[in-house]
């Protein structure tokens, strides 16, 4: 459009169905509608934008193929890398390319090209409910009852929808596993791990999402959370995969970990270094959390540990460190709710069961590690006054 700047004062932009761009000339008496254009008017428009539309202007987009096929194995051969996520690329001429496609000529296309995706396995394709809506408020806020459920890791619990009448259903799963953050090495590798898990499922959850369907992983000082929701046809499946991906992800066996590890490494130390430029509520809310919770580290222990963090021991932290428990009873709890009824809920529980690994009962260092408050006794105002007047009479 660089031809056409010298004409931009006489030139008025419209747009058809939002996408393509149409200029026509300014009405010249600034009325807006008094004249439509002609062919005369526009034809050296769009004379002088046709003569710029030239093989050697053009831009050429070329999809990457799939992972793990014959043809991404091929292009990861590809000369240059692109910096952040080590994408193979290489660069050549638009010239280069038309001469090539000019000598092998018509013989080198195909005699045809299908391009139909395959079908999305989690596009639901039942959408009834599973119970009759009710109309009191105290049916409506019941709490969630225990499901009858036995596992000896677990304290389920399930509430059926009888409110909303949607078709779908939400897990939240709480895990117990205070060694991820006993340390604030710990703390950085659980972190670490948790930022490659979720590159790991980018292109797996792209169809899920698609769907309806949803996930969250964090690791918080009271363990390793998850939850997963969408339309409670496919939510099973979904739940499982997730579930799977998490008990066998290891940062070391995926592709360029190196590069994809140091990657990571430095988004992590750029979020250390934004502290300073937030705000100061954010501040705030950073000390007290020193102040009255246990375990928690500063920011420049976590800055530290982040430099001796290496691939090496995220890796072992994602096979050891991260599943070792407190030596109680339960593995945690899980809450299942939404359109499903005890049968379904049943099978989610039991995925986690055959998915996750069995809970170590070591004790870190011979004492429970149980995430806790600090709770001190401020004395009243009265006695404090008191206690002050006193000191001071003495």
């Amino acid at each position: 459009l660089t031809p056409l700047a010298p004409r931009a004062s006489r030139l008025q932009a419209h747009y058809l169905d939002g996408n393509r761009l149409f200029f026509a000339p300014v009405d010249a008496t600034g009325a807006g509608g008094g004249r439509t254009p002609n062919k005369r008017q526009l034809a050296p428009l769009i004379a002088e934008f046709s003569s710029k539309l030239t093989p050697e202007k053009c831009m050429v987009t070329i999809v990457a193929p799939e992972v793990g096929t014959k043809e991404f194995k091929e292009a990861s051969s590809l000369p240059l890398k692109e910096y952040w996520y080590a994408t193979p690329y290489a660069q050549f001429s638009i010239a280069d390319l038309i001469e090539g496609a000019s000598k092998a000529g018509s013989s080198a296309l195909p005699a045809s090209i299908e391009a139909v995706p395959a079908p999305n396995r989690f596009i639901p394709t039942n959408l009834k409910l599973k119970a009759p809506l009710v109309t009191s408020d105290a049916q409506r806020r019941a709490p969630p009852g225990k499901l009858p459920y036995e596992s000896s890791t677990w304290d389920v619990y399930f509430k059926q929808d009888k409110t909303f009448g949607k078709p779908k259903g939400y897990v939240f799963a709480l895990m117990a596993t205070p060694g991820a953050t006993e340390t604030a090495d710990a703390v950085v590798l659980s972190k670490l791990w948790k930022t490659s898990l979720v590159d790991r499922l980018g292109s797996f959850v792209y169809d899920a999402a698609l769907a309806g369907l949803g996930y969250e992983v964090d690791v918080t000082a009271r363990g390793l959370r998850f939850s997963c929701f969408g339309y409670d046809e496919r939510l099973p499946e979904f739940v499982s995969t997730i579930a799977q991906a998490i008990a066998t992800h290891d940062p070391a066996t995926i592709d360029n970990a190196e590069a994809t590890f140091a990657r990571q490494k430095e988004l992590l130390q750029r979020e250390l270094e934004q502290f300073d430029t937030q705000q100061p509520y954010q501040h705030c809310r950073y000390w007290e959390s020193l102040c009255i919770e246990t375990p928690k580290f500063t920011r420049e222990e976590t800055k530290e540990a982040l430099n001796r963090a290496n691939l090496k021991a995220v890796s072992e932290h994602a096979r050891v460190g991260l599943w070792q428990g407190s030596g109680g009873s339960s593995w945690g709890t899980v809450l299942v709710e939404g359109n499903l009824d005890q049968a379904g809920a049943t099978s989610i529980v039991k995925s986690l069961d055959q998915s996750l690994p069995p809970r170590s009962q070591q004790q870190l260092g011979g004492t429970t590690l149980k995430p806790s408050k600090r709770i001190a006794l401020v004395p009243r105002v009265p006695d404090l006054m008191a206690a002050v007047g006193s000191g001071s009479g003495s």
